[in-house]
């Protein structure tokens, strides 16, 4: 007997547990606006303007911001459309979920119209085969739909509430997996079923019932098929469908059935959602370009669009408004002089008390005032130290100072000097400092303010290239800070891979709850300004030509400056900053800051870096025994 009543406190305790999970909230959601819509019966979908309220056979278009009825499509009395449920936008168009409900035996379809016009374009059929469809997502490049199965009916189906199925499809509706549902959030549906779902943008699935007024948080499960329960968040709708604000990422918006309304909220998450490495995949970052190109139709759209990201990204970085600017106080010296150009070792303060450390190339030919041009290194080890002191980034700069340019190679966080922090040492600093990506992005706008400084250097024709994660810094610099005329991010401008450092993207710079983007919208940002966009066949940005690069010609397009962008795209290259990708940066620097390509041409008229001494990283050091770095630098960060 004992020992049945310890078997039954030890089942109640695990029940109590799992109650307690389930109801501890990570999210929570605050009502922020609702207004009337007479269609407020089954769904919602929403764009970047629009909310689409679905009635069991009409659908109402109304205005996100005013909330006034732009459009209605009314099903015709006793038609094909019997019972319509929610919906999402993808490419123009509306689709809806769309059933015989209340009859058995159970028939769905995908009903589809035209966004615009609200005209009905085209349908879907899935037969007898799943059950009653309730809603209907686009996320990861698939298609999602929820099928419904009912314990009021399962006398006449044999199949109660339990056999609601969730199920991925391709893009030509062909099933590529299907999960059911955990017991707890089936009970929590009984009678009824599934009603609304919607992949939120902390990529979770967040469903709801037919009037409970509560949120299930799922994800898939990495064995089994049964989805997952996060947890269950409480929301001021009462079930029906929901839907994600895919362009205000934070935002949900619901239906009040019995009020005939509809409700936008916000959800709290306990942390930031941060869009690292290759955050999703290539068909998601494509159906992302897609959805962000649909936003903006116009020049006015998208500089709308572009002062939201800017803020965007600056609020992620803690940079906006940014912080007071210290005198630099720089420290130039040991200058080398060599064939065409000469190399000085240089450090500043970008904030009191650290340094950015570098080397100043400039060209010995008299042409005054000069170009200047950043660049930032990528996260390259050997030979030589990593960083600005290999062969590549010497020949770079070199053969930019031959051409007539002042440039500026500097350390980025971790790496050659910049390792002042004494908690955070080389070679984990830039990976383990969350922050790194505020303070280096500072540098870089502190960098430019650097070369500005010099009096024998032209203000307007600043320019800035780096490759890998110095390509992350040239189209972030280049997206903030209006001053860089010219850029050449290199091997690392793509839409679904976005960095795998924290001076890359540990820091919301990507994602808020009111701004999303990616590598591809933010190079973008350089508009109308010249930009050459370099990639390759062998990393992330091997799809450039035909994913990011055509959503940066649109904008470039809108902004009549489509001569001013390039892609030069080696198939049969690699991720580095190679002979080739150099060749062709210095055409495009040399065209477009005045630069002279002839300075640097052999007999053959091909571009040759032999004059170019390589030096070793003992040379190259700002800081030794005869320069110290200062008494005054700060020794640790938070």
């Amino acid at each position: 007997m004992n020992h049945l009543i310890l078997k039954i406190l030890i089942h109640l305790s695990f029940i109590f547990l799992i109650i307690i999970k389930s109801w501890s909230h990570d999210r929570q959601f605050t009502e922020i606006n609702r207004f009337p819509a007479s269609e407020a019966r089954q769904g919602i979908a929403v764009d970047s303007k629009y909310i689409y309220v679905v009635g069991t056979q009409e659908i109402g278009k109304y205005d996100k911001e005013t909330g006034k009825l732009i459009a209605r499509w009314q099903g015709e009395e006793n038609g094909p459309i019997i019972h319509l449920d929610s919906g999402v936008i993808y490419n123009g168009k509306l689709y809806c979920a769309h059933s015989n409900y209340p009859s058995v035996p159970m028939t769905s379809s995908v009903e589809i119209w035209d966004a615009e016009k609200l005209e009905h374009i085209g349908s879907h059929s899935f037969g007898i085969r799943w059950g009653s469809c309730t809603w209907i997502d686009r996320y990861d490049g698939y298609w999602w739909a929820a099928f419904a199965h009912y314990d009021k009916w399962k006398a006449e189906t044999g199949k109660g509430s339990e056999w609601t199925t969730l199920v991925q499809f391709d893009d030509q509706w062909n099933d590529l997996a299907a999960w059911v549902y955990p017991d707890e959030v089936v009970n929590r549906f009984r009678p009824m079923s599934n009603s609304g779902g919607s992949w939120g943008p902390d990529g979770f699935l967040y469903c709801t019932g037919h009037d409970s007024g509560e949120v299930y948080v799922m994800q898939i499960p990495k064995m089994g098929s049964v989805l997952e329960l996060v947890e269950i968040v409480p929301i001021n709708i009462l079930g029906q469908g929901i839907a994600w604000d895919q362009l205000t990422p934070n935002t949900i918006y619901g239906i009040r059935k019995k009020d005939r309304q509809v409700v936008a909220s916000k959800v709290i998450l306990d942390k930031p959602i941060l869009r690292q490495g290759y955050f999703h995949s290539e068909k998601a970052a494509k159906d992302e370009l897609l959805m962000f190109s649909q936003s903006y139709s116009n020049l006015d759209e998208w500089k709308i669009r572009a002062e939201k990201l800017r803020e965007g990204i600056l609020r992620g970085a803690e940079l906006f408004p940014f912080p007071e600017k210290c005198d630099l106080n720089p420290i130039i010296h040991s200058k080398r002089k060599y064939k065409g150009y000469t190399v000085e070792n240089v450090a500043f303060e970008s904030l009191p008390g650290f340094f950015v450390t570098g080397n100043l190339y400039r060209p010995t030919e008299s042409n005054k005032p000069y170009a200047a041009i950043l660049c930032p290194h990528g996260h390259f080890n050997e030979p030589n130290g990593g960083g600005r002191f290999r062969p590549d980034m010497q020949y770079r700069c070199a053969t930019l100072a031959r051409m007539g340019a002042i440039v500026f190679a500097y350390d980025m966080i971790g790496w050659g000097e910049s390792t002042q922090f004494e908690n955070y040492k080389f070679p984990d600093s830039h990976k383990n400092f969350k922050k790194a990506v505020k303070l280096q992005i500072w540098n870089s706008i502190r960098a430019v303010d650097f070369l500005i400084s010099l009096k024998e250097v032209d203000p307007n024709r600043i320019g800035v290239t780096g490759a890998s994660g110095g390509g992350t810094q040239t189209f972030l610099l280049t997206a903030i800070d209006d001053r860089i005329a010219v850029s050449v991010p290199v091997v690392m401008v793509s839409a679904h891979f976005f960095g795998g450092c924290n001076c890359e993207s540990g820091m919301p710079i990507h994602q808020s709850e009111n701004h999303i983007t990616n590598n591809a919208e933010i190079a973008a940002l350089a508009a109308p300004r010249p930009q050459l966009i370099i990639s390759d066949g062998n990393d992330w940005t091997k799809n450039t030509p035909d994913v990011e690069f055509p959503h940066i010609q649109k904008i470039y397009r809108m902004c009549n400056a489509e001569e001013n962008v390039e892609n030069l795209h080696l198939t049969d290259e690699g991720h580095d900053y190679g002979y080739s990708k150099r060749v062709g940066m210095y055409k495009f620097f040399a065209r477009h800051l005045a630069l002279s390509l002839s300075n640097i041409l052999n007999g053959y008229r091909q571009i040759d870096e032999s004059e170019v001494v390589i030096e070793g990283r003992e040379k190259m050091l700002v800081f030794d025994e005869k320069h110290p770095r200062p008494a005054g630098a700060v020794k640790s960060i938070k």
